[in-house]
């Protein structure tokens, strides 16, 4: 690898910043400090006053720092404007240890934080922190900008700086022993991403506050109402209401899985066992893990309202706030988070990780518009450019349906057909196809695939070779991928996102590219879309999904700038301008709110559970919390 030439610029600085952040809430900055990584310069400032920005050349100055979103989180709450060259050493460790283990240990699960990365090049973590770095963070909670009683303000400053400053010194060290191995393009542009995912912190998801905290107020009695209604309209069986009013276990509905294999059998379902349609635990349950039901619930789609059901009270168990005092959803989304470098928020602080109709309480305030944009098929149009098969790329081309399309190949309807969503047997094929292909793309079998469909292994093996031929192109390039992460003992993308292969299976290594493809193409496009002017309207990103919160008169400029970044993104992911991505965008003004089609059921129970008219606008006013997540 290049090393980055540090001395390049004219100003290069390692920083750290200490700030109090209660949940949902933005950064309220305490002090920053900075070392000069080349020339000396050192930077303190305490905030319990307002201060300029120190760093006299933002445009030419080379940032370092270790989970730098909060840094420049810390900036943007300042009012001070975004450096443009970053290097964060937190993501560049991750990129380094990614998919690599130490005998039985995953090193990333040995731990990813400041000490650990310094531990890991040798580094002895007593030469840095000379006092407990769980104390000091305590310390700096609890008192903020504002000193103890007993203490003065010059020794409540001087015991923060001192602090951050020892978080200097560690990552000025780090950044010694990691720029050397460091790409000369790359690590920069990981860093440009996180501006983007600082915007996405700082700024948030607007909420309809008062919504969201009846349904926290109500859970238990809004469980009784889904799963009550629910079984009143589908009638499952599969749910008890257990308890009494007068008790203090109050009454609230049990899935009971006895009732839930005999809804199965009553559809002729078998679980478990050789030809099963169903897969067991090692019990002989139905497996009902939600990513397996979700499977499942696209070759039995009658299935689909139980499932929700069950997510749904599920996550209204723990319905906690998570948003600040302005109503906007604030989270830590974990950059780079999981294996193929999506982001990996907790499902429990992020809206959009709820069940889908949460999403209909995203509602834009009072002058401002929401705008939703999301990729038509994003796996879809990257396993067919990657690949070249040139009929994968005629099918997204002319935007036919990818599953009815092979359900054609399987012979199962006419070449030709279309989706018919009110022909409820034409769903149900598109159902099985879409199971079949996605699994089929990501490297599962007859054996595996009969599980899924519930089909005899001879057909499941049809299918499977089906697709292979009719896709040779994309088979044989799926062969090369394989036999070039074999032969560097990794696999990575064009942007120099690394998974080693030493513990990662066929199917994982088939996986990667369409995966960590659609993660750089949601990060190109943040940094297209930041570089443009509109860092200040990202409100969150949901894997190949942008939303922007903006004032309602730029909502149709910021529309054609958001679908302009995800295909221009897309020519710089792909290099094939005569193969765009395709994309899909909704502009929701105040006072309406988000819809979600895939929550409405649940959606239109909580709105007859509170009273509400769903369709009746929200009528959330501009705060001033609000007013100032757009002032930078």
């Amino acid at each position: 690898m290049t090393s980055l030439p540090v001395g390049r610029f004219p100003y290069a600085y390692v920083l750290d910043t200490e700030y109090v952040a209660a949940p949902g809430e933005k950064q309220s900055p305490v002090c920053l400090a900075a070392h000069g990584f080349n020339k000396g310069r050192r930077v303190a400032l305490f905030f319990d006053q307002p201060r300029v920005c120190p760093f006299p050349d933002l445009k030419n100055t080379l940032f370092i720092s270790y989970n730098l979103p909060a840094e420049l989180k810390t900036m943007l709450s300042l009012g001070w404007e975004l450096p443009e060259h970053c290097i964060d050493l937190y993501v560049e460790f991750l990129n380094l240890i990614n998919g690599r283990w130490r005998g039985k240990d995953c090193l990333k699960d040995l731990g990813t934080g400041l000490v650990d990365a310094v531990t890991y090049f040798g580094g002895n973590p007593m030469d840095f922190w000379k006092t407990s770095k769980d104390k000091e963070r305590d310390y700096i909670k609890e008192n903020g900008t504002t000193p103890p009683e007993g203490i003065t303000m010059e020794a409540h400053q001087t015991r923060i700086l001192a602090y951050c400053e020892e978080d200097v010194n560690a990552t000025v060290w780090l950044g010694r022993q990691m720029l050397r191995e460091l790409d000369l393009e790359q690590a920069p542009w990981r860093g440009k991403y996180c501006k983007a995912h600082a915007y996405f912190e700082h700024n948030g998801i607007p909420v309809d506050a008062e919504r969201f905290q009846a349904i926290e107020r109500e859970s238990l009695k809004l469980k009784l109402s889904i799963a009550n209604k629910i079984e009143e309209t589908h009638r499952y069986r599969v749910y008890v209401i257990e308890g009494k009013e007068t008790t203090t276990i109050k009454p609230h509905p049990v899935f009971k899985m006895n009732r839930f294999t005999n809804l199965l059998a009553s559809k002729g379902i078998t679980v478990g066992g050789r030809g099963a349609m169903w897969q067991a635990t090692p019990s002989g349950d139905p497996m009902i893990e939600d990513e397996y039901f979700g499977v499942m619930c696209n070759v039995y789609p009658e299935l689909r309202p139980l499932r929700q059901c069950r997510k749904s009270l599920n996550n209204l168990s723990r319905f906690e706030t998570v948003l600040g005092e302005d109503g906007f959803n604030r989270s830590t989304l974990w950059m780079f988070g999981t294996r193929t470098s999506r982001n990996n928020p907790k499902a429990k602080d992020f809206l959009l990780s709820r069940p889908h109709w949460v999403r209909n309480l995203i509602a834009p305030r009072k002058g401002m518009a929401l705008v939703a944009c999301d990729v038509t098929g994003a796996e879809d149009w990257l396993a067919a450019g990657f690949s070249g098969d040139p009929e994968l790329m005629r099918i997204y081309s002319s935007g036919a349906d990818s599953y009815m399309e092979f359900a054609a190949v399987t012979g199962t309807v006419p070449p030709g057909t279309t989706r018919d969503k009110s022909n409820k047997g034409l769903e149900i094929i598109r159902a099985q196809h879409k199971t079949a292909k996605l699994a089929i793309q990501y490297g599962v079998g007859g054996e595996t695939l009969r599980k899924y469909l519930g089909v005899p292994l001879w057909k499941a093996q049809y299918i499977v070779n089906s697709h292979k031929q009719a896709y040779a192109v994309y088979w044989a390039w799926v062969d090369d991928q394989a036999k070039l992460a074999a032969a560097r003992g990794y696999v990575e993308t064009d942007f120099g996102w690394r998974e080693s292969i030493e513990q990662m299976s066929f199917n994982s290594i088939l996986n990667f590219p369409q995966q960590a493809g659609c993660s750089e193409l949601l990060r190109c496009t943040c940094i297209l879309l930041v570089d443009a002017g509109w860092g200040y309207a990202l409100a969150a990103p949901h894997h190949d999904a942008l939303y922007m919160h903006v004032e309602a008169e730029r909502a149709e400029e910021c529309k054609r700038a958001v679908e302009d970044a995800f295909i221009e993104a897309g020519h710089i992911i792909m290099g094939l301008p005569e193969f765009p991505l395709r994309v899909h965008t909704d502009v929701v003004y105040h006072p309406n709110h988000y819809e979600d089609a895939e929550g409405a059921e649940i959606w239109d129970i909580v709105c007859e559970h509170f009273g509400w008219d769903k369709f009746a606008a929200f009528e959330q006013e501009e705060s001033e919390g609000c007013s100032a997540a757009y002032s930078s």
